[in-house]
């Protein structure tokens, strides 16, 4: 502890007698954000998104909710109701997460019919692998708990339910359409 205060006394000392550089900005590197720039940011962004949702919509698909009957080969749970929605929303949300990464593929053979055009889907594309994503968490989490207190299970899907309502609230239809 007294090291730490030795040395932030004579850091202190240090710059009050020379003059600090401002931190970093866009100027400070020697240009300015171009749209470009945003959009390269945004093809980043979309990708990395696209690719965790599919890692994990993938990978529950073998890590079945409530696993695997090792005789038989089948889900434990595949005869309860809330299975069916679990995997066409986990389905939905992989395909959607993949179309989005296969359409940033080809970018770079039409990269002004893709910023006019096709940014307005992928968007969409990835609001709707996140909202499927949801909702395959919700039926496996009420798979998984439903034998336990009701109550947990319906808390679980209010929990999931409050995740689009609140998104709602904050952006309002901003969340369908490409922030500029």
């Amino acid at each position: 502890m007294y090291v730490w205060l030795e040395l932030k006394k004579q850091e202190a000392k240090r710059c009050n007698k020379q003059q600090l550089s401002p931190g970093p900005s866009s100027k400070s590197f020697g240009r300015k954000k171009t749209p470009n720039d945003y959009f390269e940011l945004s093809v980043e962004t979309y990708t990395l998104v696209a690719a965790l949702i599919a890692t994990v919509t993938f990978a529950a698909f073998f890590t079945m909710p409530g696993g695997y009957d090792q005789m038989k080969g089948f889900a434990i749970l595949g005869n309860k109701p809330a299975f069916k929605p679990f995997v066409i929303s986990n389905s939905i949300a992989m395909c959607s997460a993949l179309i989005v990464m296969f359409c940033f593929i080809w970018i770079p053979h039409d990269p002004v019919m893709f910023k006019l055009y096709k940014q307005k889907w992928i968007h969409r594309l990835t609001v709707l692998a996140c909202l499927s994503m949801i909702i395959s968490v919700m039926n496996a989490v009420y798979l998984v708990v439903e034998p336990m207190p009701r109550w947990l299970s319906i808390v679980g899907i209010l929990i999931g339910c409050s995740f689009p309502i609140g998104v709602w609230l904050i952006l309002g239809a901003e969340a369908l359409f490409i922030p500029m």
